[in-house]
């Protein structure tokens, strides 16, 4: 299920929108940049411990990925859920309607 961008564009991400995706990809980046500093004078071998630090940006990055996915589903079932309830009421109010009813809840339940 992919999350809808402001243009309305379906995500390819597993969920998210392109916005969330450029943000993840840039929270990355400035995490990389931070890295690349620390470990300028770290005394450590650089690459050593950029690729240490890089993996576990990477694996932040995945992280947050996953709770945009999870916050947009659960954001969708709530849609979901509510429409199909809003559904349910307005076929019972028709069959009232139809039946020569007040409306309510005969028939409502899918």
């Amino acid at each position: 299920m992919g999350g809808l961008a402001g243009g309305g564009n379906k995500s390819d991400f597993g969920g998210i929108s392109p916005e969330q995706m450029a943000l993840a990809n840039f929270t990355f980046g400035q995490q990389a940049i931070k890295n690349a500093s620390d470990f300028s004078n770290a005394g450590m071998g650089m690459s050593t411990g950029l690729t240490q630090m890089d993996s576990g940006a990477r694996m932040g990055e995945a992280l947050n990925i996953g709770q945009m996915s999870l916050a947009d589903t659960n954001a969708m079932n709530a849609f979901n859920s509510q429409a199909k309830a809003n559904l349910g009421s307005s076929i019972g109010n028709l069959g009232g309607i139809l039946g020569g009813g007040t409306g309510g809840s005969s028939g409502g339940n899918l």
